[in-house]
């Protein structure tokens, strides 16, 4: 089941973990990559819906979304 926004934010808050620290500890903090920490917050408070590339993995991640079920092949 897929967690809102607000549970996340919570959790995080509760673990005393920045949205830096979450995004670099799973690989999304990456200059090299063309992305940064800007995006799991977009993703968190609804800026970016994550529904493909890499917002779709951090909304994935997050749980803000279920994992796909099928591969697309």
């Amino acid at each position: 089941m897929a967690r809102t926004p607000e549970q996340i934010k919570q959790a995080l808050r509760q673990n005393g973990v920045t949205y830096k620290q979450w995004a670099e500890e799973r690989g999304f903090y990456a200059e090299e990559r063309g992305f940064y920490v800007g995006t799991v917050k977009k993703v968190i408070y609804g800026d970016l819906q994550g529904l493909r590339g890499v917002s779709h993995e951090i909304a994935v991640k997050l749980g803000l979304k279920e994992e796909p079920k099928e591969e697309l092949g």
